[in-house]
């Protein structure tokens, strides 16, 4: 077994211990002084999976009546830095606090905007800027960030529950439960292992769909299929799909569909079923009962959770696919051509 497939396998327990971490007294302080502080609005800023990994929360704010946006550290810094105000709450993350972009955004972001740091290196330049700092305090990865991209999810997530003033017992329950679901989907994955197989039998290329909480799902998954595999994937907001790139679905298209249940799950299945009546196949992420007389959609039965919850862990299957495709084009999985860990340089 590769160290990454192991990382993926291990992630429940890491992220476990990381949960408790994350609610223990001193943590709870530093999420409730965030509720506190002064803003009109948010911003989730970060590269790569750092970047993503804030959808679901800014989303989630937004749905609360919260100002909020998710941008890019290096868009934010060159074209959009006159965006921060001085009422601007600034949620900077970085795995590594180390990142080009990152440091050179916090060097100019001045003392009267507030930042909160989420990184998992306490001697970082992130952690030395931040007001208030969050560490993510799971074990580095050498290879494509497994644990590390699920925990930031659930930092991201508590800073905006403490920011609605819904951190609370039930809260930390939800949480908990949603990394549970985390064997289960391994599970799942395990037992259609033959039929994901089959499905890159002769693909060119994955686009991944989502729409609302996991639109981060769908643009993260793809980055780790082209990072760690090496491999053309594309993600996509479902609802874009249909305006134009629908164009491209013939029986050589490959795709994988998020849809948990919520506000547009029916819509999201009826897209697989499009797509397969067009000669596509789909990899279908779901919590719903449906069976699927469609050959060419695999339905990947997840658990049910609140839809807000589910990008903590409908990543899983995307990360397990994305280790087979590495070991069937024969590549020595986790290893980096071009660039490394921690993108030092713009």
């Amino acid at each position: 077994m590769n160290e990454y497939l192991r990382d993926v396998l291990n992630q429940s327990k890491d992220i476990a211990k990381a949960v408790n971490y994350y609610f223990n007294e001193e943590n709870i302080e530093k999420l409730t002084r965030i509720q506190n502080l002064i803003f009109d609005n948010v911003i989730f800023t970060g590269m790569g999976s750092s970047h993503y990994c804030a959808c679901s929360a800014s989303t989630y704010l937004n749905n609360n009546g919260v100002k909020s946006r998710v941008i890019s550290a290096g868009e934010l810094l060159h074209y959009e830095y006159n965006s921060i105000g001085k009422s601007t709450l600034v949620i900077a993350i970085s795995q590594s606090g180390e990142s080009a972009e990152i440091v050179r955004l916090i060097d100019r972001i001045g003392k009267n905007v507030k930042v909160v740091g989420i990184t998992n290196n306490e001697k970082s330049p992130l952690a030395n800027r931040a007001d208030i700092l969050l560490n993510l305090n799971v074990k580095p990865e050498k290879s494509v960030s497994t644990r590390t991209y699920i925990s930031s999810i659930i930092l991201c997530l508590l800073v905006s529950c403490s920011i609605l003033k819904k951190l609370n017992d039930e809260t930390r329950d939800y949480f908990i439960r949603a990394v549970e679901s985390i064997d289960n989907a391994i599970k799942m994955c395990e037992e259609n292992k033959d039929r994901l197989l089959e499905f890159l039998d002769g693909v060119n290329y994955i686009t991944l769909l989502a729409r609302g909480y996991n639109i981060g799902t769908a643009y993260a998954g793809a980055l780790f299929i082209q990072e760690l595999s090496k491999f053309p994937a594309y993600g996509m907001d479902a609802a874009e799909f249909r305006h134009g790139p629908l164009e491209i679905v013939d029986d050589s298209f490959r795709g994988i569909i998020v849809s948990p249940s919520g506000l547009t799950c029916d819509l999201n299945v009826k897209l697989a079923k499009d797509i397969s009546s067009y000669g596509g196949r789909i990899i279908l992420l779901s919590d719903g009962e449906e069976s699927f007389e469609e050959d060419n959609i695999i339905n990947i039965k997840m658990d049910f959770c609140d839809e807000h919850l589910t990008p903590i862990f409908y990543i899983l299957p995307i990360q397990y696919l994305d280790n087979l495709i590495a070991e069937k084009k024969g590549l020595k999985v986790g290893e980096f051509r071009w660039g490394e860990k921690v993108t030092r340089e713009e």
